[in-house]
């Protein structure tokens, strides 16, 4: 999930990474050591906030985030395009409902 974000918000922070997966800042630590140590992520400094780390990609990061056949995204992808648009509109509704009550 970590390369498939990052992939889509290049630049993320880890703070911000940490906020899309509901997750405390503290258990990406690891994890994102492990993925710069594999060569998957590069972690530089926010050209804005010093302070701040932000996180992209690296070329094998890249490789292993392409959509392939076979992934849930792929599935995922395939069943929506099968579906009439008010079918999917109706899905993304009620998945909102849920996201809020998950935030309550």
């Amino acid at each position: 999930m970590v390369v498939r974000i990052v992939g889509r918000y290049p630049g993320v922070s880890a703070g911000e990474l940490a906020r899309i997966l509901r997750v405390h800042p503290s258990t990406l630590t690891g994890l994102l050591k492990r993925l710069v140590g594999r060569g998957l992520l590069m972690r530089a400094v926010d050209a804005v906030d010093a302070r701040r780390a932000v996180l992209t990609l690296t070329s094998k990061g890249a490789a292993v985030d392409e959509v392939r056949r076979g992934t849930v995204e792929a599935a995922v992808r395939t069943a929506l395009s099968l579906q009439p648009e008010r079918h999917v509109e109706n899905a993304v509704s009620v998945l909102e409902g849920l996201i809020r009550a998950f935030d309550d």
